[in-house]
């Protein structure tokens, strides 16, 4: 059981049985009892936050009044300026008994209502503030790591360049050493097939291509085509 109805606490309030058995009952019924007095409260409290609401709405609408009646006292004749301060006097009075009406307890609740009100304004702001500052640092962050992100890359791609031009002067070298064991060959009265010779010419031309830093039958070319 949650909150008891008033049909439940009428029957356990006239309940005929052995003592024995009505204390049973009331002992099993008490956590009910409990939540359904503090149900209770709640709604006598906030019935007494909406009568509070309801009297200062009324008062401040008569007071409205007063002030439009006072308003047109001004650039009318004497009866007129006698007939407005009459009416707004007579709308500030019902607005003063209207207030009388207002328990001391009912504004109290009103006021609390408020108070929690707008407490729960004030943690709505600092959370939503909360959520800005953090989304702000996701963008910074972001942006951080996208810039350092693409200086990786350009450094990989700068490393990689670097590394495909090493391994073609190894290649050169290693054609060059070949050369060069050829030539020692050669030099010690060795015969050297056509194709050895052929590797031995490759490799010199290699070797010079790579000191010089052109292309020889390219450089050949150019000569041909300037003289």
């Amino acid at each position: 059981m949650t909150v008891m109805t008033k049909t439940e606490i009428e029957a356990l309030l006239g309940m005929d049985a052995p003592p024995a058995q009505v204390e049973a009952a009331w002992l099993k019924a008490a956590p009910s009892v409990a939540r359904t007095a503090l149900a209770l409260h709640q709604q006598l409290a906030d019935a007494k936050a909406a009568q509070a609401l309801v009297v200062e709405r009324a008062e401040a609408e008569c007071r409205l009044i007063a002030d439009r009646f006072r308003s047109k006292m001004n650039g009318t004749t004497l009866a007129d300026a006698s007939y407005h301060l009459a009416e707004a006097e007579a709308a500030e009075n019902c607005a003063t008994a209207i207030r009388a009406l207002a328990d001391l307890s009912c504004v109290e609740a009103l006021a609390a209502l408020r108070a929690e009100r707008d407490e729960w304004k004030r943690k709505h702001g600092e959370l939503q503030d909360l959520a800005t500052e953090h989304n702000t640092a996701v963008a910074k962050n972001t942006i951080a790591l996208t810039s350092l992100a693409q200086k990786a890359e350009a450094e990989r791609d700068a490393l990689a360049a670097k590394l495909a031009a090493a391994e073609a002067r190894v290649g050169v070298l290693t054609e060059a050493m070949d050369g060069a064991a050829l030539a020692m060959k050669s030099a010690r009265g060795v015969i050297v097939s056509k194709h050895e010779h052929a590797l031995l010419t490759g490799a010199l031309v290699k070797c010079a291509e790579a000191k010089a830093g052109v292309s020889i039958p390219a450089a050949l070319n150019m000569e041909a085509a300037n003289g």
